[in-house]
């Protein structure tokens, strides 16, 4: 590809993103409001409660480390 055709698709390509671009910031009319669900509650969920792990030994202690 020679420099030349290497600038200009980079141009066009340039011009596409800018309309498309343009395209879509003037349809931002279409977009519908934001609504509060004010009164909604969210259902309950059970949460379970944290698992337990191996407390790390103390120094001095003989327990020999293991290996992931």
């Amino acid at each position: 590809m020679s420099l030349s055709l290497a600038i200009a698709l980079n141009v066009l390509l340039d011009v596409a993103v800018l309309g498309g671009l343009a395209w879509v910031m003037s349809r931002a009319g279409k977009l519908a409001p934001h609504t509060s669900n004010v009164g909604a509650r969210p259902a309950p969920s059970a949460v379970a409660p944290p698992a337990s792990r191996p407390r790390p030994a103390r120094a001095g202690s003989r327990r020999t480390p293991v290996a992931a």
